[in-house]
């Protein structure tokens, strides 16, 4: 008996046990997994049954066109299982666009409240699925078995390396995906194989075509996880003690985590967020240009009487020139979705300028005191230095929060 069964009805609200039949699907790719697979969907046939009655579980394979027979041997297993499905793949076309096709299938004919994705080989343990699907009934919308958090854990016979690699790929993938943003700190184990995704809002929003997919191997865990994030998923991580294969050959190799690594950063690059930061930068950079040329120019027309007041101005004048040039460029373009007209054109405008108050107490201040200390000599490095340093940062979060802000609709 497996925990959810545990649970009673008068606490159903406190255990997440559905009033109405709630459907879970088991997608399982194999490829050569036939000296496990029939143990496995045995398993899964005792975890089927000992859940409670309005919890259906289907079981979807997905098998690459296995030479050990794998697929024959789950078409056997489908005359005692009435809740087993086979999808054979013409050819193996790797573990992303299995996926994509048992997604597919269990959105589209089987309905499915949750798809959870699992591993044929044993490395998953099947009584860990009744704790992804609680999950779900509690509330949340994603829910990833993690090997890093307490309870969690990788194989004891697993070498050095292989852990070092392990650690160290995931921490890199989860910089190139999320950082700085809430999501790095939040996630754990970004390559995790064991999930569960809501169905309605979330799984039946992802493109399931592998054309679609930066990588069809492991590279589509990342940028799954990062496109379902991105929904806004309500995010949730369990204890995942990962096993040891029982039987076949490890499909992880170096090639396997470029590839991923490889996903991350086509993913982070297609990211909306991402790419309004490269068109924000750009303006930015536009911005400097132009206080460089006003740095430059207006000390020509200035007499040297006082050299801290002339020095304010020089610097004031050239960042309130920058200011508006970056506003009309951002507006039209960087924020094109949420671009201002009309009235609120001048609106944002005064916002702007309310924001750039900040931007010009910073550069002039800081730029006024950095060339006391280093001499004019040094102004453009002292701009560059506090433009990276603190503008960049503030910036982005004004325009963000501020002038651009994001409308929230019911």
């Amino acid at each position: 008996m497996v925990q959810i069964m545990a649970m009673k009805t008068s606490n159903q609200k406190k255990h997440g046990i559905p009033n109405k039949v709630f459907k879970a699907a088991v997608v399982i790719p194999t490829f050569n997994e036939g000296g496990c697979i029939l143990s496995l969907l045995d398993e899964l046939s005792l975890i089927a049954e000992d859940i409670l009655p309005n919890i259906v579980m289907d079981i979807v394979v997905v098998d690459g066109n296995s030479p050990d027979g794998t697929g024959d041997k789950v078409a056997q297993k489908m005359r005692e299982m009435e809740k087993l499905h086979l999808i054979r793949e013409s050819k193996k076309g790797g573990i992303g666009a299995a996926y994509c096709a048992g997604f597919k299938y269990t959105i589209n004919v089987l309905v499915a409240d949750v798809v959870i994705e699992f591993d044929g080989d044993f490395q998953h343990s099947p009584k860990q699925i009744p704790l992804l699907i609680n999950e779900i009934l509690l509330g949340y919308d994603y829910v990833v078995a993690s090997r890093f958090i307490s309870g969690g854990s990788e194989p004891k016979e697993r070498g050095y390396f292989r852990k070092l690699l392990t650690r160290s790929g995931g921490t890199l993938a989860k910089i190139i995906l999320f950082f700085p943003g809430k999501h790095y700190l939040q996630i754990t184990d970004p390559t995790s194989g064991l999930r569960a995704t809501r169905v309605k809002n979330f799984a039946d929003k992802l493109c399931l075509s592998e054309k679609w997919l930066f990588d069809s191997g492991f590279g589509y865990k990342v940028q799954w996880l990062a496109e379902i994030l991105r929904l806004g998923a309500k995010y949730k991580e369990i204890p995942l003690r990962f096993g040891n294969r029982q039987t076949g050959k490890s499909k992880f190799t170096l090639s396997v985590v470029l590839h991923v690594l490889s996903s991350c950063i086509f993913t982070r690059l297609n990211d909306d967020s991402t790419q309004r930061f490269f068109k924000f930068a750009t303006v930015g950079l536009s911005g400097y240009t132009v206080n460089v040329l006003m740095l430059a120019t207006i000390p020509l027309f200035i007499n040297n009487d006082s050299l801290v007041w002339d020095e304010f101005i020089i610097w004031v004048i050239s960042s309130e020139s920058a200011v508006i040039s970056n506003f009309f460029l951002n507006n039209f373009w960087t924020f094109v979705d949420r671009r201002k007209r009309g009235l609120a054109l001048i609106s944002g405008l005064m916002k702007s300028n309310l924001s750039a108050a900040g931007s010009l107490a910073i550069i002039s201040v800081f730029g006024t005191a950095g060339t006391l200390v280093f001499g004019p000599m040094y102004r453009q490095i002292i701009l560059i230095i506090i433009i990276a340093v603190f503008i960049v940062p503030y910036n982005w979060f004004m325009y963000n929060k501020f002038i651009w802000r994001k409308m929230s609709h019911s």
